[in-house]
């Protein structure tokens, strides 16, 4: 999918193991759980929060764009179950993942030239909204 294999199948078994080898639960909780904080959305019906997958590509970019984010890659990749990423130019770097197979939003910094860590994590389609990721965003 991208240059430094965003979507390689090496890439998300890399990222399965770890976390099936994490016993440190309260640390997977804080990162699914993502960062805490908008009093608006913290009241928010589910229903009225916009669900991420691999449709929003224009639209988390576009959002990205508007709080005035700067792009550095993008890229959607319908081939990989509709799987995209959005770098956002930054010190340090981010990056925003739609893994379509396993359908999770990652939200990664880079923590080394090419080596990526994540940051936040959302599974569920609740944990997944559109304002949930630009908290994480903007919290870094």
């Amino acid at each position: 999918m991208s240059p430094s294999g965003v979507c390689a199948t090496a890439t998300v078994q890399r990222r399965r193991e770890r976390h099936a080898r994490s016993d440190d639960r309260s640390a997977r909780k804080a990162l699914v759980a993502g960062p805490v904080g908008d009093s608006t959305l913290a009241h928010a019906s589910p229903s009225t929060l916009q669900v991420v997958d691999a449709r929003n590509y224009e639209a988390v970019r576009s959002k990205l764009l508007e709080l005035g984010y700067r792009e550095q890659a993008a890229r959607y990749d319908q081939s990989v179950f509709g799987s995209w990423f959005v770098e956002i130019e930054q010190n340090p770097p981010l990056r925003v993942i739609w893994e379509g197979k396993d359908g999770w939003l990652i939200l990664q910094r880079e923590a080394a030239v090419g080596r990526w860590e994540d940051v936040w994590l959302a599974k569920s389609e609740t944990e997944r909204t559109l304002e949930a990721l630009i908290r994480a965003v903007a919290s870094l």
